[in-house]
């Protein structure tokens, strides 16, 4: 197929070594998770590389220094005793590696949980040390995310002093008016992630704006379908964007894909191409010596329509750990249409950015309710439809 090269406006350095790494230098076996978006006073934190996790006790695990800093802690590792220090007003809250017994004050707690070292990241239990701070943590099990409030943002909120989207984020006080007429605007996005080019000129198309202002108050901007979609999103690219090549296994992945993508309604001939297109690209990964680790974490206040179908903008985050190449390394970029460009990315670098990613159904009723990601596997890197840069 006609490749098309990298648009112009995306610079991306390449990269033209493909030596391979040596076994001793891969990281353990990939095993992808959902991104839990942790939402601080209404700003979503930003993590440069280690994500939240939840661990075996069922506890999600922050990397400290992001979160603690925000509610207005100072942050301080001792690497030769192993112990983390928070100081937040007079308080002081110790938290020794790999041990559940920390301090507040210098009175010892017993948690179920303790801090550990995840790659090259102190990760302490969330809800502990917010508490310590005197913030609230809610887990929003809708939106798979944590929110933390202190008690002035709370006051504000109450006063109506900030306003907040439905997800708890806070909405642009200033923003751009090149952006505000077509989207709704949240005060943690950058500019990136409203930059890519969208044209509404069919009869059934809706800019992000129109989109909300017209389905106001229906199923269409309901939390419930908005959340199940973005759900979806966030479980297909658990998949797509962990990848393995020495554990990948065909089955598998199509297992978990393809309820993702696959209407009941399809033509034979077409969930045959799609069955092709798995097993050839899960050949490519092992013959390729493919490593890649990355997350999706749709923003569903800005959903947009499109041929009267939702397309949400998503925030992706992406490492391609080890590939010998680079170009087609993840599922979006695997033997691509002339509608997507082709990128070569670097090895062992984290890369952010925002593209959308287009829902379809063939349901005459409660189409809502059986909404599918598109089947033709590319979403990522459309031409004009994508921003990504290197993640500092």
């Amino acid at each position: 197929m006609l490749k098309k090269t990298i648009a112009t406006a995306v610079v991306l350095a390449v990269i033209s070594s493909t030596t391979l790494l040596a076994a001793t230098e891969l990281p353990a076996p990939i095993k992808g998770q959902m991104m839990i978006p942790v939402i601080v006073n209404g700003l979503k934190v930003l993590f440069p590389d280690t994500e939240p996790f939840i661990d075996d006790n069922g506890r999600t695990m922050v990397p400290v220094r992001f979160v603690s800093e925000k509610l207005g802690g100072e942050v301080k590792w001792d690497a030769a005793s192993k112990v983390v220090t928070i100081t937040y007003k007079s308080k002081v809250i110790t938290m020794p590696l790999d041990s559940k017994e920390v301090t507040i004050d210098g009175a010892s707690i017993t948690l179920d949980t303790s801090a550990v070292l995840t790659e090259g990241r102190t990760m302490v239990p969330l809800r502990f040390v917010s508490e310590a701070m005197e913030a609230t943590v809610v887990w929003d099990e809708p939106a798979h995310a944590v929110q933390v409030n202190d008690a002035a943002f709370t006051a504000k909120v109450a006063s109506g002093e900030v306003n907040l989207d439905p997800w708890g984020r806070l909405l642009a006080t200033n923003p751009d008016p090149a952006i505000v007429k077509d989207w709704n605007t949240l005060a943690d996005l950058p500019s990136m992630a409203y930059e890519t080019i969208v044209e509404t000129v069919g009869l059934a198309d809706r800019n992000n704006k129109k989109y909300f202002d017209v389905n106001r108050n229906n199923i269409f901007t309901s939390r419930e379908s908005l959340d199940r979609w973005s759900n979806m999103i966030r479980q297909y690219y658990v998949t797509v964007l962990n990848v393995d090549y020495r554990t990948i296994n065909e089955k598998t992945f199509y297992d978990a894909i393809t309820p993702l993508i696959l209407d009941i309604n399809y033509s034979d001939n077409l969930v045959y191409y799609v069955n092709l297109s798995i097993t050839n690209y899960v050949k490519f990964i092992k013959n390729n010596h493919v490593v890649i680790k990355g997350y999706a974490d749709p923003e569903p206040y800005l959903t947009r329509q499109e041929n009267s179908l939702p397309i949400i903008r998503t925030h992706f985050k992406f490492e391609i750990i080890q590939s010998d190449d680079r170009t087609q390394s993840i599922l979006d970029s695997y033997h691509v249409s002339d509608k997507s460009d082709k990128i070569e990315f670097k090895r062992k670098t984290w890369y952010t950015g925002y593209s959308d990613v287009r829902l379809i159904t063939t349901a005459g009723n409660y189409q809502e309710e059986h909404m599918f990601i598109n089947v033709n596997l590319e979403n990522m890197f459309l031409t004009d439809q994508y921003k990504y840069e290197v993640l500092e």
